[in-house]
C-alpha cells in the first residue's frame, strides 16, 4: 500500500546564502514581496591579484627524487599536470618534463608504453591530469619482459585516476619523455600501491579494486616485470572496495600494512616470497585499532595513509584524512604505541608559516591529509587543500616535536576576479536565495571617458572629485538596457529584476579590469539608479514597508573620494542619503588586501550605509544595535560566499514577520487526515510537525467558511484524545533524551557513510561516538564546522570544556535534539531543546503498509502480468502485516519514519550528501545576539540560533520492484527477490537523491531499511558524488566546460603584460605610462599566447585551458558539443565557430577555438587601442563534461521533479524479462546554469547488480540523460551556419516539474511495454518521449511500422513562454482522457511561483489544455526527425551527432503554439460554452488569466497558478495566486479556485459552490472580473486540490488558526471514467 499525499508548495522571498538557509515562506504578504539587491563590484585592475599558494591541485600522493626534489601528484580534473616537481627550497621546479612548458607530466608520450595486457596505442597522447599516488626509484635496469629493455633509469612511478587509465601504473623517464613500462590489472581500479627494494631487488605491490567487491593483490619484480597475482571474490575482505586506503610494505618485504575502511584501524598481513615473480598476501598478524576523536598524542587515531620508515620496520607513520594529523607509531606483534603526532586534529584552512624548526605540532593546520612519504631524514605530506607540509624526521620525537616542521609549499590559488565571479554565481544559481529576490549589476573601477590616462580616464578621477558616472537609464525600457554611461569603467549592466539572477552572469563572466577605485563610482550609480523613476526607482515603494532594498558593495583596495575620515568626496552623503530613503548598502572589504585607514573607511561607510549612529561608534556599539552592520572582511571566495550571504540572512530576518503557520494535508482513505505542519522561526530551525486528524466520515461537514464547530475532521491532537489522533513533533521530542549519549533515548538516526560506523542492523550510527567519520561527513562539500562556542563566547564555560566545546559532536547532539546553540539562552546546550522536528515544507507525506500493487493484468505488456508471473503474490503474503509508516523529508535534514498507528518516529535517515551540508546551519554571529534583553537586575539575557537550511525537501515515491537485492549483512544476493525501494528527491535541499529499501520499515536492530546509493551533483566543486550501499563515497570531478577571453591564453598573456608594464611605470610615478602606452596597440600573432608582447590580441584563434574536453589530441571537435555567445547591448547573441580542438603544443592540452571573424581582448583600452573586449562566453554541455556518460550528473539541478519508477525495455524488441526498473525524473532546477537543468534523467535502479549503482538508463545512446535543448529567440548556431529561432524562449531552461508517465497500467488499451513520457519545460515547451518497445508511428496520417524507436523525442506543443510573459512552468501538468471524445489531454497552468506578488505590466498568464491526436503512438513533428543526441553509441571519446541540437531547436521553433489560432482556441473570458467542441484542427485551448477578447482587463490581478491542476468529472481545476488588491504589496493576496471544461477551456468557476463577488475584512470589493471570474476561496495561498469522495480538499498558507487551513468545497457534478491501476478518474 502506497499513499501519496499532496500539498502546498509554499514558497517565498526572502535573501539567504549559498548555505540554503530558506526564505520565509508565501502568505502572510510580507514573504511575497522581493528584496531588491544590487551587486556594484570593483573592477580594477588589481583584481587580477593571486589569492592564496602557488597553485597546486589537491595532493594524495608525493615522495622524493634522487636529488631531494619533491614529486607531487595532483589529484584533480581542473589541472593541467597530473605531476609536478618542487625544488628542496619549496619553488616550483620549471624545468621538469617537455619543453616548452617544462611544468611537469601532461600525458603519455606520443610514442605510447609497452606492457601486459596494452593496447597497440600504448595509451599515446593519454592524459594523466589526476595522479593518486606516486614513487621514485633510482639506477632501475630491466630487461624488458613485457615492458621495454633501459639500463640505470632513475624512475617516477604513478597511478592515474583518469577513467581510461585508471586501473593502470605506468613507470616514466625522470625527464617524462618516455613510459618504460605500465602494469596493470584488467577489471581492477589500482587502489594504491607501493614500491620497495628487498634484498637488493626492487618491486612493486599493488592492490585493486574491481566490481561486485572483488580484488586483486598484485606483486612484480620491476627488473623483469614478472608478476604474482591473487584475486578475490569475499566480501569484506580487506582488498576489496571500499576496505582500504593505502598500503605500505615494510623493509624486508614480509608484512604489508593497509589503512583500513571504513574504521580507519592499520591493519598488518604476512607476505611471502615467490621464486622468480612477486609476493603472496597472506593472513592478518598486526591490528592497531582506531579510537574516535582520539587524543593524538596517545591514542592511534583514524589511519588514511602510511609509510614504514625506511630505518625501522616497527616504525610506521600514519596520516589522517579524517582526524587531520601526522602521527608516529611503535608497532609490535601486540601493541599500538604512539610516539608522538602533529596537527590540530580539526579541519582548517591548511596554512602553516613561520620559521623552521619553531611551529608548535598542535598548531599545525591540515586539511585532509593523504598522501604520505617517509626517509631516513625527512617526512612529506600533501593534503587534498593542495598544501604539501616538509618535517624533520629526526625531530618528530615527543620532546621534540615543537621543532619538527621546516616548510610548507604548493597551496591552492585564485585570482580575486575569478573568486568573485565564484562567488557570485554560486548565489545566483543558487534557487532557495534566488527565490524571492530581485538581483541587479554593476561595475565601477575610476574613469569617466577613455582609457586610464586619457583626460577623464582611470588617473584623474582616482585623483579628481569631479567625475561623473551612471548618466541616467538607456532609451531601452527597465529593466532591459543598461545605464547610459556603460564602459570598462563603470556600468550598471543588469537593471534589478525578477530576471536579474539570470543575466549577471553573462555580464560578469566575460567583464574586463581598468585602472582605479573612485568611490564616486559606486556612489553615483546607487544613488542616481534608485532616483531615478526610469530606471531603479520605478522598483521603489514606499508605500511597502515590508520591502527590502540592498546595495552591496565589494572592493579589494583603497578607495578615493569616500568622504569619511578626513577624505574628500561625496559618497558617504550619497549612501546617508539612500539609507534615508530605504535603501541600505553594504560593504565587503575582499581579498585579503585592505589594512589600517582604508579598512577604517570600509567599516564607516558600513556604519553609514546601515544606521544613523554617530560618527565614532565603537564596534561593540554597533554590535548591539539592531541596524548597524559591520563591513564584512572576506579574505578568500570561500569567505566572500559564506560571510556575505550570512551578514545578508541575519539583516533581513531582523525585519521579517510571518503570521501564521503553513499547513500540508493528504486524506488517507478511510477517515485519517495527516497534516504536515510548520512555523517559521526567525534564528532557528523552522518547527515542524505531522497531525493525524480523524475525519467525520459521512457527516455533514463544512470547511470552506470560518466556523470550526462544524469542521470534516477532529483537531484535537492532545495526547490521550479520543480520536487517536497525535502530534508527530510531541511524540518525536518526548523520544529525545537530554546529554550526549544517543543509547539513552530511543530515536535511531541513522546515515551511510564510510569511514565510520556501519549502518548495519545498527540503524543509530548518526552519533557523537562515531564524530570523527561524521566530520569527514561534514567536509565532503567544503562547508568548515565553525567554531560556535570558545572562551569568549556567550556560553564561554561550554566553549571552555574540551567535549561540549567539540561543535561536530555537538552538531551531531543537535540533530538528535540537544539544545547545542542555545536557544533557551541558559547554556544548557545537552538538554533537548522545546521542539525537536524540523519542518515538512515541499516534501510530500507518503504511507507505505502491505503491498498491494495490483496482479490483476489484461495485457501482458502490463507491469501486474511481470508481477503475477513473477510470485509476487508470495510478497504480498509474507508482508501481509506490514505495519504502516509514513514518509516524509523535512528541512532539518531527516526522513522520518513515523508510525501511522502511534506518531512515533521508527528511525531517521540523514542522506549522505544532506548529512554534508549540516554545518551550514551554524552561525556564529547568532552566537548571544538573538532575543537579547535584561533581567530585572540589569544583567544582559540572550540566546543563541542557527541557520535554517532545506534538507530533505523533495517527496519521496515508492515502488515494489524485482531485483537482486541487498541482505541484512549488506551483501548482494545470488537471486532477484521483491523489495519495496524509496526514491527520495533532495528537492530544494540540492542536486541529487537517494534510494533506500525500505521493505524491512522497522530498524528493530535484526531487520531494517537499506542504503542502495545516493547521488550529487556537487556544482560549485564539480564533481559527481556517489554512495554505495555501505556509503562509500566515489567522486568523478568534471570539467568547467566554459569560459570567456579573459580566461584564455590570449587573454592571460595580455593581462600579464600590461601588469608588468603597469608595475614598472608606477615605479616611476602614478602618472607614468610610458611601459603602458609602448605596448597598447592591437597586434595579431600567430603565437601570442606564448610569446606576445602587447596588452591587446585580435585574432580568430583563442585558447582555453581550463575547458577540456574529453577528446584526443588534434581532433576536430563535433559539431553540437560547444557553443558561443556574445553580449551585445546586453544581450547574448550566439556567435559562430568555425572550427574547435584540442591541442597541446607542450603547455599542456587547452581547447583551440576558431571564431568565425576576428575577435579582441584588450587588457589596456584606450585611445592608443580604442577597441573593447568582446564578451564571449563558451559552454559544452552535451560531451563536455569528461564524465563518462552513465554517470554524467553534471547537468542535475536541485531535484523538485518528483520522479516516477517503470519498467522500460531496453530495446524495441528485448524481452519482457529483460527490461529494467527505472525512475523518470525532471534535471531539476538551475535556471541561470546554461548546462543544467534541461534534461530527463532515467536512473537506472538496478545498476548496483554490476558495481555501477545509480548509473544513467540509456547513456550510451543519449550522452548522459535525455537533452531537453534550451531554446533562444536570437537563434543558434550549427557549425558555420546561424540558424534562426524566433519562436524560442529568452527563458533560460530547466525541469522542475514531474513528468507525465503513461504506461499500460495507468491507462487502458496501451499496445506495447514501457512508456510514453510528456514533460513541461520551465521555458513552456511540452515534450513527448518514447521509452516504450512501440515502434509505430504516424507517417501522412497513416499509423506504419518502423516509424520509431526507443528514446525518441519530439514537441508536441509550446505556450510561448518568455520573461516578459511571465508564463514560467514550475508545476506539473495533469492528464488525462476526454470524457466526449475519449482523447488523450494534457492540463497546465502557468506563473512565476518564485515571485507570487510580481506586478510586472507585461504578466501574461495562462491555463491551457493540449490533445495529443497521436496518442498512444508518436508522430516526429514539425516536419523534423529528431537524432540521438550521440551518434555512435558507446564510442569513447562521445561521438556527439552534430544534427541534435540543430534539429531540436527547429522543432521546438516550428512547434505548434498557442499563437496558431487555427490549432489552439483562446477561450478567455468564455463562460457560456458555445465554443464545445472545438472547430475542427483544433487540438488545444487556452485561457488568459488576465485577458477577454486579446485586451487585458482593468484593473490589473497579475494572477499567477499557485499549484498543479486537479482534473475530475470533466472539469480542470487550477489554484491560482491573486496579488494583494491594495498599494502596499506587504498585504495578504488573495486564493482563487478558476475551473474550466476539460475538451473545451469554459470557464466554469460560476458552477463552484464559491463567490465570484468577494470582498475583504472591510467589506470592500476583491477584484474579480467578470469575465475570467474564479471562485474565491479566503486570503493566503492555495495547494493543490486533492479528491476524496466527490470532494475537493486544499490548504490555505496564511490563515492564523491551524483550522482555517484546511479548505474542502464540493466538486462540480460530472461524470467519471472508470479508474484502471493507479489514475484517479480520468487523470494519470
Amino acid at each position: 500500500m502506497f499513499k501519496y499525499f499532496k500539498f502546498i508548495f509554499i514558497f517565498a522571498l526572502i535573501l539567504n546564502s549559498h548555505a540554503n538557509a530558506k526564505p520565509v515562506p508565501p502568505g502572510a504578504g510580507t514573504g511575497d514581496v522581493a528584496a531588491n539587491i544590487l551587486f556594484l563590484v570593483d573592477s580594477s585592475i588589481s583584481m587580477r591579484t593571486w589569492i592564496g599558494g602557488q597553485g597546486v591541485s589537491p595532493s594524495t600522493g608525493v615522495t622524493y627524487d634522487a636529488q631531494g626534489r619533491i614529486l607531487i601528484g595532483q589529484n584533480a580534473r581542473r589541472n593541467n599536470w597530473g605531476l609536478i616537481r618542487y625544488l628542496a627550497d619549496g619553488t616550483r621546479d620549471t624545468n621538469f618534463g617537455p619543453e616548452p612548458a617544462g611544468l611537469g607530466l601532461t600525458r603519455v608520450p606520443a610514442a605510447g608504453c609497452t606492457g601486459s595486457d596494452v593496447p597497440t596505442t600504448g595509451f599515446a597522447n593519454e592524459r594523466v591530469r589526476r595522479v593518486a599516488n606516486v614513487k621514485y626509484i633510482a639506477g632501475l635496469s630491466s630487461t624488458g619482459g613485457v615492458g621495454t629493455a633501459f639500463t640505470n633509469e632513475n624512475v617516477i612511478i604513478v597511478n592515474s585516476r583518469e577513467r581510461r587509465t585508471q586501473n593502470r601504473v605506468f613507470g616514466f623517464s625522470e625527464d617524462l619523455t618516455r613510459c618504460l613500462f605500465v602494469i596493470e590489472e584488467p577489471g581492477y581500479m589500482n587502489a594504491d600501491f607501493d614500491v620497495k627494494t628487498i634484498g637488493g631487488t626492487p618491486y612493486i605491490f599493488m592492490t585493486g579494486w574491481g566490481r561486485g567487491r572483488r580484488a586483486s593483490f598484485k606483486s612484480c619484480n620491476l627488473e623483469t616485470l614478472v608478476c604474482e597475482r591473487a584475486l578475490f571474490n569475499v566480501r569484506g575482505h580487506i582488498l576489496s572496495k571500499p576496505n582500504h586506503h593505502r598500503i605500505s610494505v615494510n623493509n624486508e618485504g614480509t608484512m604489508v600494512y593497509l589503512t583500513e575502511s571504513p574504521n580507519g584501524d592499520l591493519v598488518g598481513h604476512t607476505l611471502t616470497a615467490v621464486p622468480n615473480s612477486g609476493f603472496a598476501f597472506g593472513a592478518e598478524v598486526r591490528r592497531c585499532t582506531a579510537v574516535n576523536s582520539p587524543t593524538l598524542t596517545s591514542q592511534v587515531m583514524y589511519a588514511t595513509g602510511v609509510a614504514v620508515s625506511p630505518d625501522d620496520s616497527n616504525i610506521v607513520y600514519i596520516s589522517s584524512h579524517s582526524n587531520h594529523a601526522v602521527q608516529k607509531l611503535e608497532l609490535t606483534d601486540t601493541t599500538c604505541t604512539v610516539v608522538t603526532s602533529v596537527g590540530r586534529g580539526t579541519s582548517s584552512i591548511a596554512i602553516n608559516s613561520g620559521s623552521a624548526n619553531a611551529l608548535d605540532a598542535d598548531k599545525i593546520a591540515f586539511w585532509e591529509p593523504w598522501g604520505l612519504s617517509v626517509t631516513s631524514d625527512r617526512i612529506l605530506t600533501s593534503s587534498k587543500a593542495g598544501y604539501v607540509d616538509e618535517f624533520d624526521e629526526d625531530l618528530f620525537t615527543a620532546a621534540r616535536r615543537n621543532t619538527t616542521w621546516l616548510q610548507q609549499m604548493g597551496g591552492p590559488r585564485i585570482r580575486r576576479w575569478d573568486g568573485v565571479k565564484q562567488a557570485i554565481d554560486a548565489i545566483v544559481n543558487d534557487t532557495t536565495l534566488t527565490t524571492g529576490a530581485y538581483f541587479g549589476f554593476g561595475h565601477w573601477n575610476a574613469g569617466e571617458a577613455g582609457g586610464r590616462n586619457d583626460s577623464r580616464g582611470g588617473v584623474y578621477c582616482h585623483h579628481n572629485n569631479d567625475c561623473t558616472y551612471y548618466q541616467g537609464w538607456s532609451t531601452a525600457t527597465h529593466p532591459n538596457g543598461t545605464s547610459t554611461q556603460c564602459d570598462r569603467n563603470s556600468c550598471l549592466n543588469v537593471g534589478v529584476s525578477p530576471r536579474g539572477a539570470g543575466l549577471v552572469m553573462s555580464t560578469l563572466n566575460p567583464l574586463g579590469l581598468e585602472w582605479g577605485t573612485d568611490s564616486h563610482a559606486f556612489s553615483q550609480i546607487a544613488e542616481d539608479y534608485f532616483m531615478d523613476l526610469n530606471g531603479g526607482g520605478s522598483i521603489l515603494d514606499p508605500q511597502s514597508t515590508c520591502q527590502l532594498n540592498y546595495v552591496i558593495v565589494i572592493g579589494d583596495g583603497a578607495m578615493s573620494n569616500t568622504g569619511v575620515l578626513g577624505a574628500g568626496g561625496e559618497t558617504a552623503a550619497r549612501m546617508e542619503r539612500l539609507r534615508k530613503i530605504g535603501v541600505k548598502s553594504l560593504y565587503v572589504a575582499y581579498g585579503g588586501g585592505i589594512t589600517g585607514t582604508p579598512l577604517l573607511r570600509f567599516q564607516e561607510l558600513a556604519r553609514i550605509g546601515s544606521s544613523d549612529l554617530p560618527a565614532g561608534t565603537t564596534e561593540d556599539e554597533c554590535n548591539n544595535d539592531d541596524d548597524c552592520e559591520r563591513a564584512i572582511e572576506a579574505a578568500t571566495p570561500t569567505d566572500l560566499k559564506t560571510e556575505l550571504t550570512t551578514k545578508i540572512r541575519q539583516i533581513i530576518a531582523d525585519k521579517l514577520a510571518f503570521t501564521a503557520p503553513s499547513i500540508t494535508a493528504t486524506i488517507q482513505q478511510g477517515g485519517s487526515l495527516y497534516q504536515a505542519q510548520f512555523a517559521y522561526e526567525q534564528y532557528g530551525e523552522w518547527r515542524g510537525t505531522i497531525l493525524r486528524k480523524k475525519m467525520k466520515v459521512d457527516q455533514t461537514c463544512n470547511d470552506s467558511d470560518a466556523d470550526t464547530t462544524n469542521d470534516c475532521v477532529e483537531h484535537d491532537t492532545v495526547p490521550g484524545n479520543a480520536h487517536g489522533n497525535w502530534n508527530a513533533a510531541t511524540k518525536i521530542r518526548s523520544q529525545s533524551s537530554s546529554g550526549s549519549d544517543h543509547t539513552n533515548d530511543s530515536r535511531r538516526i541513522w546515515t551511510a557513510w564510510s569511514p565510520g560506523d556501519s549502518y548495519k542492523k545498527n540503524w543509530d550510527n548518526f552519533n557523537a561516538s562515531n564524530s570523527s567519520a561524521l566530520g569527514l561527513m561534514f567536509d565532503q562539500l567544503g562547508y568548515a564546522v565553525q567554531d560556535y562556542h570558545h572562551s569568549t563566547s556567550d556560553c564561554d564555560t561550554v566553549g571552555a570544556d574540551t567535549t561540549l566545546g567539540d561543535e561536530v559532536k555537538g552538531l551531531i547532539n543537535f540533530m538528535k535534539g540537544n539544545d547545542y546553540f542555545n536557544y533557551g539562552g541558559e547554556c544548557k546546550v545537552t538538554e533537548v531543546r522545546d521542539h525537536v522536528m524540523g519542518d515538512i515544507y515541499h516534501s510530500q507525506l507518503i504511507e507505505v503498509g502491505v503491498p498491494e500493487a495490483n496482479i490483476a493484468f489484461t495485457d501482458t505488456n502490463e507491469e501486474a502480468y511481470y508481477r503475477a508471473t513473477n510470485n509476487y503474490q508470495a510478497f504480498m503474503s509474507k508482508y501481509a502485516n506490514r505495519e504502516n509508516v509514513i514518509y516524509a523529508g523535512s528541512n532539518s535534514g531527516i526522513l522520518h519514519a513515523i508510525n501511522a498507528k502511534t506518531g512515533e518516529e521508527q528511525w531517521g535517515f540523514i542522506p549522505p550528501f544532506i548529512g554534508a551540508k549540516l554545518p551550514q546551519i551554524i552561525n556564529k554571529d547568532y552566537d548571544g545576539r538573538v532575543n537579547v534583553t535584561t533581567d530585572s537586575a540589569g544583567n544582559r539575557i540572550a540566546s543563541g540560533g542557527t541557520n535554517p537550511i532545506f534538507g530533505v525537501d523533495g517527496s519521496p515515491v515508492v515502488h515494489d520492484v524485482h531485483i537482486y537485492g541487498y541482505n541484512q549483512d549488506l551483501i548482494l544476493e545470488g537471486s532477484k527477490t521483491w523489495r519495496t525501494l524509496m526514491f527520495v528527491p533532495y528537492g530544494r535541499g540540492g542536486s541529487g537523491f537517494s534510494v533506500l529499501d525500505v521493505t524491512e520499515p522497522g530498524a528493530d536492530g535484526a531487520k531494517g531499511p537499506i542504503h542502495m546509493f545516493s547521488i550529487y551533483n556537487d556544482r560549485i566543486n564539480q564533481k559527481v558524488l556517489i554512495a554505495d550501499v555501505d556509503g562509500v563515497i566515489t567522486e568523478k570531478q568534471y570539467n568547467s566546460g566554459s569560459g570567456s577571453l579573459l580566461n584564455s591564453q590570449e587573454g592571460s598573456m595580455a593581462t600579464d603584460n600590461f601588469e608588468a608594464a603597469r608595475t614598472a611605470d608606477e615605479a616611476i610615478s602614478d602618472t607614468t605610462v610610458t611601459q603602458q602606452n609602448a605596448i597598447a596597440p592591437c597586434v595579431t600573432s600567430t603565437d601570442f599566447k606564448d610569446n606576445g608582447t602587447n596588452s591587446c590580441y585580435q585574432g580568430r584563434v583563442f585558447h582555453f585551458p581550463d575547458i577540456q574536453l574529453e577528446y584526443p589530441m588534434d581532433t576536430v571537435i563535433p559539431e553540437g558539443v560547444l557553443g558561443a555567445t556574445e553580449l551585445v547591448n546586453g544581450i547574448a547573441q550566439p556567435i559562430i565557430i568555425q572550427e574547435a580542438v584540442m591541442k597541446d603544443d607542450g603547455n599542456g592540452p587547452m581547447l583551440r577555438v576558431t571564431f568565425g571573424n576576428v575577435k579582441t581582448f584588450n587588457a589596456n583600452q584606450s585611445a592608443l587601442a580604442p577597441t573593447g573586449t568582446n564578451q564571449i562566453n563558451i559552454a559544452a554541455c552535451i560531451g563536455g563534461s569528461g564524465l563518462e556518460p552513465e554517470y554524467d550528473y553534471s547537468q542535475l539541478g536541485e531535484t523538485w521533479s518528483t520522479p516516477k519508477i517503470i519498467r522500460m525495455p531496453i530495446s524495441s524488441s528485448g524481452r519482457v524479462e529483460d527490461d529494467r526498473y527505472v525512475a523518470v525524473m525532471g534535471a531539476g532546477m538551475a535556471k541561470n546554469d546554461a548546462c543544467a537543468g534541461s534534461a530527463i534523467y532515467l536512473v537506472d535502479l538496478e545498476g548496483h547488480e554490476v558495481g555501477k549503482p545509480g548509473r544513467i538508463f540509456g547513456a550510451d545512446v543519449n550522452g548522459g540523460p535525455i537533452t531537453i535543448v534550451d531554446t533562444s529567440p536570437n537563434g543558434i548556431t550549427s557549425g558555420p551556419t546561424l540558424i534562426p529561432t524566433p519562436n524560442g524562449s529568452d527563458i533560460s531552461n530547466s525541469i522542475p516539474a514531474s513528468p507525465i508517465v503513461i504506461t499500460p497500467d495507468t491507462a487502458p488499451d496501451i499496445p506495447w511495454r514501457g512508456a510514453l513520457v510528456y514533460i513541461n519545460d520551465l521555458e513552456g515547451k511540452i515534450t513527448k518521449i518514447n521509452l516504450s518497445n512501440n515502434t509505430k508511428g504516424y507517417v501522412g496520417g497513416k499509423l506504419q511500422d518502423g516509424v520509431t524507436e526507443l528514446y525518441d523525442q519530439t514537441t508536441l506543443f509550446s505556450i510561448k513562454a518568455s520573461e516578459d510573459n511571465g508564463r514560467y512552468s514550475y508545476f506539473s501538468m495533469d492528464a488525462g482522457l476526454g470524457l466526449s471524445d475519449g482523447g488523450f489531454w494534457l492540463f497546465g497552468s502557468t506563473g512565476n511561483f518564485t515571485d507570487l506578488g510580481g506586478r510586472a505590466n507585461t504578466i501574461d498568464n495562462i491555463l491551457y489544455g493540449v490533445q495529443d491526436v497521436h496518442y498512444p503512438y508518436f508522430n516526429h513533428l514539425n516536419n523534423v526527425k529528431i537524432p540521438k543526441a550521440v551518434a555512435v553509441p558507446g564510442a569513447v571519446p562521445m561521438v556527439i551527432d552534430g544534427e541534435f541540437l540543430k534539429l531540436a531547436n527547429q522543432g521546438a521553433n516550428d512547434a505548434a503554439n498557442i499563437d496558431d489560432a487555427a490549432v489552439c482556441i483562446d477561450t478567455s473570458g468564455n463562460n457560456t460554452g458555445n465554443n464545445c467542441p472545438l472547430p475542427a484542427g483544433a487540438n488545444s485551448w487556452v485561457a488568459h488569466l488576465e485577458k477577454d477578447g486579446g485586451n487585458f482587463t482593468s484593473p490589473r490581478t497579475y494572477r499567477k497558478a499557485s499549484a498543479p491542476p486537479t482534473l475530475f468529472g470533466g472539469q480542470v481545476y487550477f489554484p491560482i495566486y491573486q496579488p494583494p488588491p491594495n498599494s502596499n504589496k506587504c498585504d495578504q493576496g488573495n486564493a482563487f479556485i478558476c475551473a474550466a471544461d476539460d475538451e473545451c477551456g469554459t470557464n466554469t468557476s460560476g458552477k463552484l459552490q464559491l463567490s465570484l463577488t468577494p470582498t475583504d475584512d472591510a467589506g470592500l470589493a476583491i477584484d474579480n472580473p467578470n469575465a475570467n471570474a474564479c471562485g474565491f476561496v479566503r486570503k493566503g495561498i492555495l495547494s493543490e486540490l486533492v479528491i476524496f469522495g466527490d470532494k475537493l480538499y486544499a490548504n490555505v498558507a496564511g490563515p492564523s488558526s491551524d483550522s482555517s487551513t484546511l479548505f474542502s468545497i464540493l466538486s462540480i457534478p460530472g461524470e467519471i471514467i472508470t479508474n484502471k491501476g493507479g489514475w484517479r478518474d480520468s487523470s494519470f
